[in-house]
């Protein structure tokens, strides 16, 4: 099952990264963000994110992708949550579907 880690300081302005790793080699994925998260039950797997954006991302050959991108150095994004989960299509699930853990990214 493919896990998901944030680093970097969550402030406007700065740079985070999302780290994605344990997919199978080479894999496509989207990776999805939102403001609210959820608890919906799809394909034997729960959708933890109300997605607002997404990007397509591909796991390299060990099966790891890191998305970089820099916080809007906005007052709306103060106090402010971003829900993220990424989801592939994997013939080896028995749903052939399978998502990562949820991360909550709280910016200050």
């Amino acid at each position: 099952v493919p896990t998901m880690v944030g680093t970097g300081c969550p402030i406007p302005g700065a740079p985070i990264s999302i780290d994605v790793a344990g997919g199978l080699p080479n894999a496509m994925a989207q990776l999805c963000l939102g403001a609210t998260s959820v608890s919906v039950p799809v394909l034997n797997c729960t959708v933890l994110v109300d997605a607002d954006a997404s990007v397509g991302i591909v796991l390299d050959g060990s099966g790891f992708n890191s998305y970089s991108i820099t916080i809007p150095n906005l007052p709306a994004f103060n106090s402010w949550h971003g829900y993220w989960q990424a989801g592939f299509f994997d013939a080896n699930s028995p749903s052939g579907v399978v998502l990562t853990n949820g991360l909550d990214m709280f910016v200050q």
